[in-house]
């Protein structure tokens, strides 16, 4: 049947998605009597499909001569735009004749794929519930793609000044993304590659409107999925419904309490929300935060950016509770930049796969993120059917020699809890095989190792003697041998094993020779010790002086050297925090990187301060996160991250900060996360 298009425009037709002939009736060229098929009319334009590749559009204004030279002008100039300055790679809608048709004037252009973004955005509307829920992934990609043409056409010095959702068509790909083609050019600018103000504000212009395509597309697509369904089920009721004024009133009523209705987990993200108001705000100068879009390279970018990282930038249900209560989550242990340094230490991790001896000591000033670099380790050698051993030695330790056997206690208990018996009969072999009968002599420093064993050990009368100077030395040695045997039978070509040692500046000289043994005994092959210690502590230079010795006996020694992150991580870690475009996080990310120095740890707990302080704050009105850079431009703080959070714990009620550090140290030297010190406060607050 045909199509009803008395109220259409050019772009609301389905182009490709018609087959010829069809949509209205056809009629002979006037030139060469080719057929041509009617698949658009209105008032203002008539639309004929001429073959596959070619279409024919006629522009029914006045046909009085003054009128149609003016169209025939804006007509050679778009046809001057997309023949010779748009390069020919440029996906366009390219016009290739101009000549009178029936009076009017008329031009040729080859025939574009696709459906007008417009009808895509209504389109996906009228899908039944749950289908017309919004795939935020798919209108991703396509704001994409419409964001990759505008660049290019900027980047060839053209501003198009006519940019809306009716004037680009848009075409799926066979990979799910989308490919946009920009028409009607008649008001395109074309400008010069230089910076001058006549080129910018026109591609501010273009960025306005671009703004004002994303909020279709994103905003009122939403809409359209709760309104627009309505009011197609009740022109189903009734064909000849036309929207009135009554029923115009009643849809604006309804997208205002939808909006209001809108909460931060239930409506536009924020991600979202800040980049289309900076790039609608791109006449103005910005807004108060400093955040303005001046180039398209930068909306490409932020756009892709959230793409790849979709899960960051649009939160869970749980997160965004938390977002709307004025919470400030920061995932610490999220891994941000040091490329170079996480190549090396993957580096040697495949070395030792291969059954090269070596070590690889990370050093650093508190709060650089060494644990955080050497956690990455984790997920490969998982992956490799590693095992991973943990210690972490304290500063306050009253055994500082049992560190490591605890680690390797902790760890075969794991393994027992586990319950995989196929390991766990292996590995009771090789320890029986490697370590003998003398692995007695570790069940009391290793208490889970007693289930590897099957031997009992036989206690003697002297065994409760106080030992001499000598048999206490007979001992330690016997220790240091027996445990470099059991890490060589818990490592193996299998199951490599890495080491983990954190904080190694505490570590007694005991530790410091049972590590030194561990790496430099030549029959452990599989086993990759990683230390990490400060580098600004007074017991140093012990570690220090174990690792040249380590290197005099002929073992690797690899040194990373952790300095502040660079600016580009902390701009990363405040865009995902904030769920704010990397683009326009630049600011603050630069004043925080500057009052923190670049230390991780540092950035983290400053930015839950400011926020603790209302200085970053959630607006739900405006659904995103705001921030006073002038007040934290005037924030002092300590230069050092442990001189900070001392800072900061010294606010708390002296009472409950002394109870808490009390009850926090029954567990050792991990507490866990920072929330868990938190509800421990809470609850003696409650108390």
């Amino acid at each position: 049947a045909p199509m009803d298009t008395s109220h259409a425009h050019e772009s609301d037709i389905l182009f490709g998605g018609l087959s010829i002939g069809s949509g209205g009736s056809e009629i002979l060229h006037n030139n060469d009597n080719a057929p041509l098929h009617l698949v658009h009319q209105s008032s203002t334009a008539q639309i004929y499909r001429k073959g596959h590749h070619e279409g024919i559009k006629v522009i029914l204004d006045s046909n009085n001569p003054t009128t149609q030279e003016k169209i025939r002008l804006r007509l050679e100039h778009e046809r001057r735009i997309t023949n010779d300055i748009l390069p020919q790679s440029f996906s366009k809608r390219r016009i290739t004749i101009i000549e009178p048709f029936n009076g009017y004037q008329s031009f040729h252009f080859e025939w574009v794929e696709g459906i007008s973004l417009k009808d895509r955005i209504i389109e996906k509307a009228k899908l039944p519930q749950p289908e017309a829920s919004v795939d935020w992934m798919a209108r991703l990609r396509m704001a994409t793609a419409v964001a990759k043409t505008l660049w290019e056409y900027h980047k060839a010095g053209i501003a198009h000044n006519l940019l809306s959702t009716s004037n680009i068509i848009i075409d799926g790909t066979s990979d799910g993304h989308f490919v946009a083609v920009f028409i009607d050019l008649s008001r395109a600018t074309i400008i010069s590659r230089s910076n001058s103000p006549q080129n910018d504000e026109a591609k501010r212009i273009d960025l306005k409107d671009l703004g004002r395509v994303f909020h279709e597309l994103f905003y009122e697509g939403k809409q359209y999925n709760n309104i627009t369904v309505k009011m197609g089920e009740q022109h189903n009721h009734n064909n000849s419904f036309e929207m009135n004024d009554e029923i115009d009133v009643q849809f604006m009523r309804r997208v205002k309490r939808e909006r209001q209705m809108d909460t931060s987990y239930d409506g536009l993200p924020m991600y979202l929300s800040s980049f289309i108001s900076a790039l609608m705000n791109a006449c103005t100068g910005g807004n108060e935060f400093g955040e303005i879009y001046d180039d398209m390279k930068d909306v490409l970018n932020d756009l892709k950016a959230a793409t790849n990282k979709c899960d960051i930038y649009f939160p869970t249900p749980s997160k965004a509770i938390s977002q709307s209560r004025n919470q400030l989550l920061v995932q610490r242990d999220v891994f941000y930049g040091r490329k170079s340094e996480l190549s090396m230490l993957m580096h040697s991790l495949n070395s030792v796969i291969q059954g090269i001896s070596l070590m690889t000591a990370v050093s650093g000033l508190a709060g650089m993120g060494k644990t955080s670099l050497v956690n990455q380790i984790e997920a490969p050698l998982k992956q490799r059917n590693g095992y991973l051993i943990r210690a972490k030695f304290d500063q306050n330790a009253r055994q500082p020699d049992s560190v490591i056997f605890s680690a390797i206690d902790s760890f075969l208990g794991k393994l027992v809890q586990e319950g995989d018996m196929y390991i766990l009969s292996s590995l009771k072999q090789r320890i029986y095989d490697i370590v003998g009968p003398c692995v007695n002599i570790l069940t009391k420093s290793i208490p889970n190792l007693d289930k590897f064993v099957d031997y009992t050990i036989v206690s003697d009368d002297d065994d409760e003697l106080p030992p001499t100077t000598r048999q206490q030395q007979r001992s330690q040695q016997s220790k240091l041998v027996l445990t470099c045997s059991l890490v060589r039978a818990l490592a193996n070509q299998k199951n490599r094993v890495v080491l983990l040692i954190d904080d190694l500046q505490w570590a007694d000289q005991t530790s410091l020779d049972l590590v030194q043994h561990i790496v430099a005994d030549r029959d452990i092959r599989y086993c990759f010790c990683v230390v990490c210690y400060r580098d600004d502590d007074k017991l140093t230079p012990l570690v220090t002086n174990m690792l040249n010795d380590v290197k005099g006996q002929g073992i690797s020694v690899q040194i990373i050297n952790l300095g502040h992150i660079e600016r580009e991580s902390v701009d990363t870690l405040i865009s995902e925090a904030l769920c704010l475009p990397p683009s326009l996080s630049r600011n603050f990310s630069g004043l925080v990187h500057s009052k923190t120095g670049g230390a991780a740890l540092f950035v983290i707990n400053f930015l839950q301060t400011l926020n603790k302080e209302g200085l970053i704050r959630l607006n739900l009105s405006t659904r995103r996160w705001e921030y006073d850079l002038s007040k934290i431009r005037m924030t002092e703080i300590p230069a050092d991250v442990v001189q900070y959070l001392t800072m900061q714990m010294t606010k708390l009620h002296q009472n409950n900060i002394q109870v808490a550090l009390k009850v926090a140290s029954c567990f050792g030297s991990q507490f866990g996360e920072f929330e868990s010190f938190s509800f421990l406060l809470l609850s003696l607050r409650r108390a």
